[in-house]
């Protein structure tokens, strides 16, 4: 079939490993040439531009999952 285009709709993309990987799949199933439109609810801010090999992307806010939190003694 020409022209297929396929909506992929994950609900928290952190690091957009398993975004990609669905992407392979796609791909290996529906052919490189399938138009592939990537949404997330929330995206980490960090990693918002990390899947590959798409026509589209778009998130409806983003949050910031991998922020490293320093321990800091608030007892003093």
């Amino acid at each position: 079939m020409k022209n297929e285009c396929i909506l992929l709709v994950e609900e928290n993309h952190v690091t957009g490993e398993t975004a990609n990987i669905a992407v392979q799949m796609i791909r290996e199933k529906f052919g490189k040439d399938v138009k592939i439109i990537y949404v997330s609810l929330t995206r980490n801010y960090t990693y918002k531009d990390s899947a590959k090999d798409i026509c589209f992307t778009s998130w409806v806010m983003t949050t910031n999952e991998i922020k490293n939190f320093q321990k800091k003694n608030v007892m003093n």
